[in-house]
């Protein structure tokens, strides 16, 4: 991996890699069942990206018990959401990721945690496409915000999450010493899905240069931006 690199691994935690194995793999399409992968799915999964053995990769949990990896320039996301598993790796940056189905309705209140302006863009759309909208915007909001760590969603009527900032940019409150916030960048992009209904996006703490999904069953990545 390089200087801006990122790469993200999703499959369905209710699928099964045919013949068996021990772990979701990328040679011949992958999408192992967790549970059927043992408590070490995660540290075999990341050897095969990382070309070394499992019993080698320095994975340990942080003061949050999020996984990590200790000693290497990487960050490493983990993230369950709407029962997909979604692994992200990202070179010298950390790294968090959200992902969500798209409802069929909403009501008033799904519009508490967005700012006037992103209201405003929903407003403006088609009612047909209202929904996606908010999951997209909730997606980049919420995977921006959790990138500064645990806590952070009740300021997520103060963050702004369209696209259009440089390189990706959504500024996210921090917390300073006494009382107050300062802002800090959270690099968001969208990425693809395999169905139309599903939004998921990541976020950065730096700017990206490169992009590469996996979806379960593909051997090859995508490249989002390169």
């Amino acid at each position: 991996m390089e200087d801006g690199e990122l790469h993200v691994l999703s499959f369905d935690e209710g699928t099964q890699e045919e013949g068996g194995g021990a772990g979701p793999g990328l040679a011949g399409g992958w999408g192992t069942r967790r549970e059927e992968a043992g408590p070490g799915w995660l540290r075999a999964l990341l050897g095969r990206l990382l070309g070394r053995p499992a019993e080698e990769v320095p994975l340990v949990r942080d003061q949050y018990g999020r996984p990590r990896l200790e000693g290497l320039p990487i960050g490493l996301c983990v993230c369950r959401d709407d029962g997909r598993l979604i692994v992200a790796l990202a070179h010298r940056m950390t790294v968090a990721v959200s992902a969500h189905c798209v409802p069929e309705v909403f009501s008033g209140a799904a519009f508490l945690p967005f700012t006037p302006r992103e209201r405003q863009v929903v407003d403006s759309v088609q009612e047909p496409q209202q929904p996606w909208l908010l999951a997209r915007l909730w997606a980049r909001k919420e995977a921006a915000l959790r990138l500064w760590g645990p806590g952070r969603l009740s300021l997520a009527d103060e963050v702004n999450a369209l696209p259009g900032g440089r390189g990706g940019a959504v500024l996210v409150p921090g917390p300073v010493p006494g009382s107050g916030h300062a802002l800090r960048r959270a690099y968001v992009v969208d990425l693809p899905t395999a169905v139309p209904d599903r939004v998921v996006s990541a976020a950065t703490s730096g700017p990206l240069r490169t992009v590469r999904t996996w979806q379960a069953g593909c051997t090859a990545p995508e490249a989002v931006m390169a």
